[in-house]
């Protein structure tokens, strides 16, 4: 249910696999079961450190997301949460199907986060085109007087060329929100998809007013 994950792998049994190889060394006899044990310190690491990463790529998708973009996400998200839920109910690290659960949930949640990379990608890119509206004059910088038919034809050819970029960016930035759309495959009528339109819609005005204040 969307909440930060913690490995649960006991520091203790670190310790006894050491104190195993030390006792090795020292030519201890070593109990049956520490044995068995010990015989499968390298698979035992292994898991630990995919599940670690598992953990950390999870924890790392949950915070990056903003609230508005959760919504969106659930469907990935339930994905990822049923693999853990399998995981955390059925499995332990004598169950020879922990290699595919890992495999599953990596694979899970790296789908997710691809989205979610696409969706903040994509709302940057229209960020920086919108900066890029405010940082050239109109009226251009001269270092020599001009009459004034020339500074009117030169300012409205300056015109057009901006009016051209704006419809040209329009366009690009119709085309990212599509994509978006096209990524969450939801209904536009969906209030997630609605409200998330909406908020897109204020960041791109708050963008663009501030790009133009800039440029004053």
């Amino acid at each position: 249910a969307t909440k930060t994950l913690k490995l649960n792998f006991d520091p203790g049994v670190w310790s006894l696999l050491r104190e195993t190889k030390y006792f090795y060394l020292l030519e201890v006899v070593i109990p049956e079961a520490v044995e068995i044990v010990y015989s499968k310190a390298d698979i035992y690491q292994q898991h630990a450190g995919n599940l670690q990463l598992i953990v950390n790529s999870y924890n790392m998708l949950l915070s990056s997301m903003a609230d508005v973009e959760l919504p969106l996400m659930l469907p990935k998200l339930e994905l990822v949460d049923e693999a853990l839920e399998e995981g955390i109910e059925h499995l332990n690290w004598r169950n020879h199907s922990i290699a595919s659960f890992i495999k599953k949930t990596t694979s899970y949640i790296a789908d997710a986060t691809n989205l979610l990379e696409l969706l903040k990608l994509n709302v940057k890119k229209i960020c920086e085109m919108l900066k890029g509206w405010g940082t050239t004059s109109l009226h251009g910088t001269r270092k020599t007087t001009v009459g004034a038919e020339e500074y009117h034809q030169t300012y409205k050819a300056s015109v057009e060329a901006r009016l051209n970029s704006f419809r040209d960016e329009g366009a690009q930035i119709h085309a990212l929100i599509a994509q978006i759309h096209m990524a969450l495959q939801v209904s536009r009528g969906d209030p997630a998809w609605r409200k998330y339109v909406e908020h897109v819609n204020d960041l791109i005005v708050s963008t663009l007013r501030r790009s133009l204040i800039e440029s004053l």
